[in-house]
């Protein structure tokens, strides 16, 4: 009995040591514009703001409109405090519609994540 019991705290111990690794990961914490939002005119700029600083080097960021059409951008970086903000701007402005931004991040402790934001522009 002393045994399975040991077994049990050593086996709870790690279970509380590595819960904080699993959430280690970058998730985005906010975006500019926010998710589902609609706009009343084309947003100048996007931002992605994550929990985690982003390798510089290691990030994909794209807007695509409801047919699928790629939006040009301009100015894509990381930067912000600690490096936690993936930001670009669309080339020209976006017409009426529905637009999907795609992003792909690594952090910094070397987990790759993934997401999309969604929003509408109904001037």
């Amino acid at each position: 009995m002393d045994k399975l019991i040991k077994s049990l705290l050593v086996i709870a111990t790690f279970a509380v040591q590595t819960s904080g690794m699993a959430s280690a990961h970058a998730r985005l914490t906010t975006s500019e514009p926010a998710d589902g939002v609609v706009l009343n005119k084309s947003p100048q700029s996007v931002v992605l703001t994550f929990s985690e600083g982003l390798e510089p080097a290691f990030f994909q960021l794209s807007i695509e409109d409801a047919q699928g059409a790629k939006v040009d951008l301009k100015d894509e970086k990381v930067g912000g405090q600690d490096g936690k903000c993936l930001s670009a701007a669309p080339t020209t402005p976006l017409s009426a519609g529905s637009y999907k931004i795609d992003w792909h991040v690594l952090s910094k402790d070397g987990h790759q994540t993934a997401g999309t934001v969604t929003f509408k522009v109904m001037p």
